[in-house]
Parts: C-alpha cells; sequence; structure tokens
C-alpha cells in the first residue's frame, strides 16, 4: 500500500459512521447495532507545487489502497536517529495505537518512512527500524484506507493547486471506555460544553398521526405516549486528553444504540428549603402556570452544588406545599436521602435529568491545529431502557 504523505493544509474532517437499526413504537424503541466500531472518513485538503501534484496523481494511477496518516492523533517527539529496535519518548496515553501498528516518521513530503511498533508503554514506543535521521519529526499512525472518490485539484495563481481528497479507513478499533458515572444502570454524561457562541438548540412536539376531510374539525392521535424532546449538543476540546476522551464516549455509545442520562444544565426547578442529609423530600417552588412539571408521577432530576458535586434521584411522588414568600411551592419524593445537607445558599441549580440517545450514526469532528476539535451532535430523549 502507499503512503500519503502530504500534510493536510489547516483542517482535517473526520466522519465516524455507525449502523443501528431503530425500531420504534408507541411506549419505547429497540435499537440494535450493526457495527461496533465506526467506520472513518478522512477529508483532506492540500495545498502543492506542481511536483508534489505530479507525484499524487502518480499516487493515484498506481496504489489500489493507501495507508492515510491519522493527522488529529500526530506527536511530535524529540530527535530520531536511525537504527533498529528506535524508542521514541512520546505519550501513547490519548493515541489509537498498538504493537504491531504501523506509523509513519514525517519531516515533509521528501522525507518520511514507514515503521512497524514492536512494543509500547504509555511513555514510549519501540519501533522495528528507522532508515533516516529526523530532527523535527512528527510520529503519526497509519490507517489501512481506500480513496473510492480520486483525487480532485483546482490550479489557483501562483503555480499553487488545491487538492482534496476523501480517504475511506475499513479497519477500525472500537474505543469504548466504561469508566464513566452511573445511574440507573446507564453511563452519565457530566459536561457538555458550547461550541464558542453557539447555542443549545431544543424541540419538544408530540409525533402526530392527523385525520382531515377538509371539511369537518381535524383530529389528531398522538403516535407514543410521550414527545419528542430533540436537542443538539456541541463540543470544543482544545487538549488532547480533552478529544481522546470525547473520542472514547463516541465509541461507547455506538451511534444510536446506547442511552445515557445528562441534565438539561437549566434552573429548571428552584429549592424552596435547606435540604436534610436524612430528607427524603424536596420543596422546590411551582413552576408559573402550572399545577405539576409537565412529566408523570416518576421522573429524575440532579441536584448540583456550588461546589460541583451532583446527585441524581428519582422522584416517585410530587405534592402541593406550603405558600413561602408568596409563592406557591411543591414537596418531592425522593427515592434516598442525599446523605449529607444541602443548603438553599450552596444550591446551584435542580435540573430534569432526562435519558437520552444520539439521534445519528454520522458524526463530523473537525480538527484544527490551533483551536481544537469540535463536533454537533443531534440528541433525543427516550424512555428508560
Amino acid at each position: 500500500m502507499q503512503i500519503w504523505p502530504f500534510k493536510p493544509r489547516d483542517e482535517v474532517a473526520e466522519t465516524l459512521r455507525w449502523n443501528t437499526d431503530v425500531f420504534r413504537a408507541k411506549a419505547g424503541e429497540q435499537r440494535i447495532a450493526l457495527r461496533t466500531a465506526p467506520r472513518r472518513e478522512f477529508s483532506l485538503d492540500h495545498l502543492m507545487n506542481d511536483q508534489e501534484y505530479a507525484a499524487a496523481r502518480a499516487m493515484m494511477r498506481e496504489a489500489e489502497s493507501f495507508l492515510v496518516p491519522d493527522w488529529p492523533q500526530s506527536t511530535r517527539p524529540a530527535a530520531i536517529s536511525a537504527g533498529t529496535s528506535v524508542v521514541i519518548a512520546m505519550d501513547t496515553t490519548t493515541i489509537d495505537l498498538l504493537a504491531d501498528d504501523q506509523v509513519m516518521i514525517w519531516q515533509g513530503v521528501y522525507q518520511f518512512e514507514s515503521a512497524t511498533v514492536t512494543s509500547l508503554t504509555d511513555t514510549e514506543i519501540t519501533v522495528d527500524q528507522v532508515d533516516g535521521n529526523y530532527g523535527q519529526p512528527r510520529v503519526v499512525p497509519l490507517r489501512a484506507a481506500l480513496c473510492p472518490e480520486g483525487l480532485s485539484a483546482e490550479r489557483q495563481a501562483g503555480g499553487i493547486i488545491r487538492a482534496s481528497v476523501d480517504m475511506n479507513v475499513y479497519e477500525n478499533r472500537d474505543l469504548a471506555d466504561t469508566a464513566f458515572d452511573q445511574y440507573r444502570g446507564h453511563d452519565v454524561l457530566p459536561t457538555c460544553p458550547v461550541i464558542a457562541s453557539g447555542s443549545f438548540s431544543e424541540s419538544t412536539a408530540w409525533p402526530l398521526s392527523d385525520f382531515d376531510n377538509d371539511v369537518g374539525i381535524p383530529r389528531y392521535i398522538r403516535q407514543r405516549v410521550s414527545p419528542d424532546n430533540a436537542f443538539r449538543m456541541r463540543w470544543h476540546e482544545f487538549t488532547r486528553p480533552g478529544a481522546w476522551a470525547l473520542r472514547q464516549w463516541l465509541h461507547s455509545r455506538r451511534g444510536r444504540q446506547k442511552v445515557f442520562w445528562m441534565s438539561s444544565w437549566g434552573k429548571d426547578l428552584e429549592l424552596a428549603a435547606d435540604i436534610g442529609s436524612l430528607d427524603t423530600t424536596v420543596r422546590v417552588y411551582a413552576l408559573p402556570g402550572i399545577t405539576g412539571v409537565g412529566r408523570s408521577s416518576a421522573f429524575d432530576i440532579e441536584i448540583k452544588a456550588t461546589g460541583g458535586t451532583r446527585y441524581y434521584r428519582q422522584v416517585s411522588g410530587l405534592a402541593v406545599g406550603p405558600t413561602i414568600n408568596g409563592r406557591a411551592t411543591l414537596d418531592l419524593t425522593i427515592d434516598s436521602a442525599l446523605g449529607t445537607n444541602q443548603l438553599l445558599v450552596d444550591t446551584d441549580r435542580i435540573s430534569f435529568l432526562r435519558c437520552a440517545r444520539f439521534n445519528s450514526d454520522t458524526f463530523e469532528m473537525n480538527h484544527q491545529a490551533a483551536a481544537g476539535v469540535t463536533l454537533s451532535v443531534p440528541c433525543i430523549e427516550v424512555e428508560i431502557p
């Protein structure tokens, strides 16, 4: 296989694709993952001179498959000298790399080579052989890939050629992690940073079947017992550990298959009285214009303290409380006490906790050298499995 040695211009668009069969019914749904590890696609944009473009065209003519560098996981180690069983000091804890994998040692399109990883630890890798000497190298994992759409290019003024390719990586690993917080048998998503000045978009609507003969009053029948609460989550990770944790979270979901708990991150309910360590009742102010909270008698909440501690509890009952400061209150019965005193002044928020899943099997991650990785994913609330 031919190495594709051309460094991307400034951004790498990486697409992860799972495949999930989803069967929705009136009171729930069934989800079957048809692919445990995603297929990956790298969209690479290059600026080339005439000779580099000639080389790229020659590779397209000769090669049936490629070894494409996984540029988002590249590392800059110290200088590397030629030899056998060469040890390269580098952090491997946030890289998808195993023994017998191939890496590219790269210092430019005129100086690069591949090597096989014979062993690795958290702080170094050992490769079988290095032929050249590299003063400022990059070490990049290599992935076997196909290029079904070929090479496309535009010639621009000044002898600059803008070329682009889509490389489809067909052998991938499942990078799922199991070290997530758990609540009622499912993982909890602890944070969801919003990208820059973006927003957290959300909609709540009932899926309806309508009957209308254009003469009488239309009739609507709800297709399911709960509404479609759809929203979009956004991430912007600036560090390699953050990007790696995000990748592990995505793999752990397997596209649309696995559900997770997530907070609304809003101050949905306002605490009206301190919560004692043994209390199983949480008193909150009633919402304006409605006697309940718009949910069934059993629902889940997150109580977040100002210090960052989070408590997840199921609410099994709801009753009208006394009037406090001229405002109506509700008493929420929770399934267990917090075990510690939670004061009004030390409470950041009480949010509805919902069981959700990703509403897409395709995830587009944009990697930029100076701006981290960004990702936007549609989600939907579902019934608790």
